[in-house]
């Protein structure tokens, strides 16, 4: 039980005073459970993480990366969207200092940005972002699916019926969407969750996905080949490559479809820069001048300067020859 502002609030504190753990302490925190941010990769829902490098990271091999920008003045910007929040909505939000755990779940955990005690109504959990898209997407009330998989799994490790988001956006506007309860998508969340903590427990690899982060994790496993000697593949590989083949088809007919679109508004535009629909859909086609560095001629022309400046890389190529 946790008290806040007189409430009790039904749920366990996995670490107190944060400010005093270690760095070392708050990473092994982090590595024995799935936090609000780890949730969409391990239901495999994540825009940035695969479920197989969320799940290199929970048994200690995490990959090396550069630390992110957009994470670093997330950080920074929290603080001050915190108070914004508190001024335009009148309530005391704080930021709890301590980590809270599912009472019966235990490796699920939260690390809240705030709470909030509501006058005749109670805690709200208030979730902090910062995106710097001008679109709709936030505009609308509906959250992004990672966040809204985060908000419903804080509220139930919090045992709360209600959730706030504040989000700013490009810097110039902050919005506010409420998430309530949904016993539902909370079931099916963790459910998930505890599949996807059975491949942790025991170090098995969650099955591999169609998304570009596990594309990417693959590429950055094995950054090298060799040659000999070839491999064998299973049988089942046939099975996948007729499933490629059909893929392949689709996407061409795809393609071609939206260049038949293309290419029947470019020639109602002609030489016009912009047009526009009757439903107000905007569309141009300008003419963009780009200047770029001729490398086969400076290579000729001066192969000294051509070397100084030349960079090597290596990537693998992935090809299917029938």
């Amino acid at each position: 039980m946790f008290k806040f502002q007189g409430f009790s609030i039904n749920t366990e504190v996995a670490a107190a005073d944060l400010s005093r753990l270690s760095r070392k302490e708050w990473l092994a925190l982090r590595q024995n459970s799935l936090g609000g941010s780890d949730i969409a990769a391990a239901l495999g829902l994540s825009r940035w993480k695969s479920p197989q490098e969320l799940w290199l990271e929970k048994i200690g091999q995490p990959l090396p990366k550069e630390p992110s920008e957009n994470l670093h003045w997330g950080l920074v910007l929290e603080e001050p969207i915190r108070q914004e929040l508190s001024r335009r909505t009148g309530w005391d939000i704080e930021k709890p200092n301590a980590m809270f755990r599912h009472r019966h779940l235990p490796y699920l955990t939260a690390n809240l940005d705030g709470l909030a005690a509501v006058p005749e109504q109670g805690p709200v959990v208030v979730e902090i972002k910062t995106t710097g898209s001008k679109g709709p997407e936030w505009e609308d009330g509906q959250l992004p699916a990672e966040y809204a998989l985060q908000m419903q799994m804080y509220l139930s490790i919090m045992d709360l019926p209600l959730g706030m988001v504040g989000c700013l956006i490009a810097g110039q506007k902050l919005v506010t969407i409420e998430v309530a309860r949904d016993e539902e998508l909370v079931a099916q969340i963790q459910a998930l969750a505890a599949s996807f903590w059975r491949h942790v427990e025991t170090r098995t690899p969650p099955p591999i996905d169609g998304s570009a982060s596990t594309a990417e994790l693959l590429s950055r496993l094995y950054p090298t080949s060799r040659s000999e000697p070839v491999m064998i593949l299973p049988e089942e590989v046939d099975l996948w490559l007729a499933d490629y083949w059909s893929a392949r088809a689709v996407e061409e007919q795809a393609a071609e479809a939206r260049r038949l679109v293309e290419n029947r508004i470019k020639q109602l535009l002609g030489d016009h820069e912009r047009g526009v629909t009757p439903a107000g859909t905007r569309i141009s086609w300008k003419a963009v001048t780009a200047s770029r560095i001729d490398v086969s001629a400076l290579k000729t022309a001066e192969p000294a300067t051509y070397a100084k400046f030349s960079q090597t890389s290596s990537t693998r190529r992935f090809q299917i020859a029938s």
